[in-house]
């Protein structure tokens, strides 16, 4: 009898992963007022400031663990309160705190000080979780070392920021609902795959989490022995910190109701290949009915709902994000000035798309926006920079989001920097934050029309390289650097130089140098690749008054054009 409802009960947390879900952080964001959009009437007793004490600073103790016993422990509502121990039961945890549970290992302080939240955890949840490792999942929870940083007094920005990390629970367990799993197909479209569904098992658990390669659980979407552990007689219950600094808050009535809906066109794609860290295969997609599996099947539609693009929403002049039982489930963005690029820590593995904001790194061609990489567990060099959420798409005059669906023609397309400004047209290569806009190219001289489109071009091949590495294939590489081929641009290599910055990689070379780093941190050559081919590109098909100031206003002096050998330019109409 006890196996029997146990088995009952596995099937039942089972079942709830499936039908609570989370996807990555790529839906375009449509929140851009000057002012939190939604007002609402509920009261907001939970997101009052409280009285705390103020914590002991307790550093993480990295041979501490989760126990496997608890691993093994099935929540049901009757015992659920059991498996939560060792808490104050405040509701509010604004001010310094610190947690420390010997059952489940947690260590988390929280320290407040002037206009910063400084978060130190081990990363181990203070609940019950299920089996780890488990048949869609092959990690093992273990103590992580990290730190965040995070504003007391959130600033209203009203431009959403894509975030790879949209916070931290108040047991010290980050919210990171994308995923690394991503469909590929021929015909030019890509699918993120949804944390939370039943098609791809991600080894979700019944807190709707699971583990990334080094070891670190974190959470998709709502945990309800989270939400348990911190509830009041309050609806809301505060969960969490967001890290632009505003507060992460569950509704136990769920009466606030997300804008995204799903979309009702069947999708498109032909020859597509799923692949991530559980492997590749062949899916079907074309003429498939969006249901929720991929993040592109969901689309925001402003007012439909009580929440705006980011899950945010204003009550009593507050405003908060929630965690909802429905997509985005955690949101993806974030509508605060976000300080904090990424957190420290181990780099993202499954569970999460590499590389998503990140400090510069150091050294690098002069003038390139410059990053560090980290050696994911399959051996590739994943930046630490942004991805570009918008690009052209090769062979065609159509600009595509990262999911390959169209957005505008290239003619209405305008690159621009993280905060939506225009970009001035310079030799500066792409950096991390830039994306494209649909505008009037009315007014425009051709070489500012040029600048935009290379900017265009060269974004899904800095992805390619900088993040998408682990999928990307030759052929899939020829066919985004076909502007470079046909100006004959990157066709050798030289690597004997006295130094690194000596050296220089052709199209093919750097290619199979990404593709094989022997664990090595290659973001010298890749950026340089990057800067070079951008600027070579510009050279082709701009105007020779253009190439004089690319001259002019290079850091070091250098003739880029000159250094390209140009015997015939190849311009864009040519």
């Amino acid at each position: 009898m006890f196996l029997e409802g146990f088995m009952k009960i596995l099937l039942l947390g089972l079942v709830s992963v499936f039908a609570v879900g989370l996807i990555a952080c790529e839906t375009a964001s449509k929140s851009n007022t000057s002012s939190p959009p939604k007002q609402s009437n509920a009261t907001a007793q939970n997101i009052d400031t409280p009285d705390s004490p103020t914590a002991t600073i307790v550093v993480p103790n990295p041979n501490k663990s989760h126990k496997d016993i608890n691993q093994q422990k099935m929540p049901t509502e009757t015992l659920a309160p059991a498996l939560i121990k060792g808490k104050d039961k405040t509701p509010n945890y604004l001010n310094s705190y610190s947690l420390n549970n010997d059952e489940f290992g947690t260590q988390v302080t929280v320290t407040v000080k002037g206009d910063t939240r400084m978060i130190i955890s081990n990363a181990l949840p203070d609940h019950a979780t299920g089996y780890f490792p488990n048949a869609g999942n092959p990690n093992t929870i273990s103590p992580q070392n990290v730190s965040h940083n995070y504003v007391t007094n959130p600033v209203w920005v009203g431009s959403a920021t894509d975030v790879r990390i949209t916070g931290v629970a108040i047991n010290g367990v980050k919210f990171e609902p994308g995923t690394a799993e991503r469909i590929t197909c021929e015909s030019g479209e890509r699918f993120r795959v949804e944390g939370l569904q039943d098609v791809f098992n991600l080894g979700m658990d019944f807190n709707n989490a699971h583990v990334q390669p080094s070891g670190e659980y974190h959470y998709h979407g709502v945990s309800q022995l989270l939400v348990d552990a911190y509830a009041s007689g309050d609806d809301l219950v505060h969960v969490g910190f967001a890290a632009d600094g505003f507060l992460m808050y569950y509704s136990k009535s769920g009466r606030y109701k997300s804008s995204f809906a799903l979309i009702t066109a069947p999708r498109a794609g032909e020859n597509c290949t799923a692949s991530g860290p559980g492997g590749s295969r062949k899916v079907k997609v074309a003429g498939t009915t969006p249901d929720g599996t991929y993040t592109s099947d969901w689309t925001y539609r402003e007012s439909s709902g009580d929440l705006d693009s980011c899950n945010g929403i204003t009550i009593d002049g507050k405003y908060i994000y929630l965690i909802t039982n429905g997509y985005p489930y955690v949101g993806r963005c974030l509508n605060g000035e976000v300080s904090e690029k990424a957190p420290t820590g181990g780099p993202p593995g499954a569970g999460g798309p590499p590389g998503a904001g990140g400090p510069p790194g150091a050294g690098g061609p002069p003038g390139a926006d410059q990053y560090a990489c980290n050696i994911n567990p399959d051996g590739f060099c994943i930046f630490t920079g942004l991805p570009h959420q918008k690009g052209l798409k090769p062979g065609t005059d159509k600009i595509i989001n990262s999911e390959g669906n169209v957005l505008f023609n290239i003619d209405n397309a305008i690159a621009t920097d993280a905060s939506g400004k225009t970009l001035a047209p310079t030799g500066k290569p792409a950096a991390a934050g830039d994306s494209l806009k649909a505008s009037s190219h009315e007014n425009m001289s051709d070489d500012e029309k040029a600048f935009h489109k290379v900017m265009a071009i060269m974004f899904p091949i800095r992805n390619a390289l900088m993040y998408d590495i682990s999928d990307l294939s030759i052929q899939n590489w020829e066919e985004l650097t076909t502007e470079l081929r046909v100006r004959g641009i990157k066709e050798t290599s030289f690597t004997s130089g006295s130094t690194p910055k000596d050296n220089y990689y052709s199209r093919e070379d750097i290619f199979t140098l990404a593709k094989n780093p022997d664990g090595k941190d290659i973001h010298h050559p890749v950026m340089k690749f990057l800067e070079e081919s951008g600027l070579y590109l510009l050279c082709h098909v701009t105007t020779d008054e253009f190439n004089a100031v690319l001259k002019e206003a290079h850091p070091e002096g250098h003739d880029p054009c000159g250094e390209a050998v140009i015997t015939s330019k190849v311009p864009f109409n040519g």
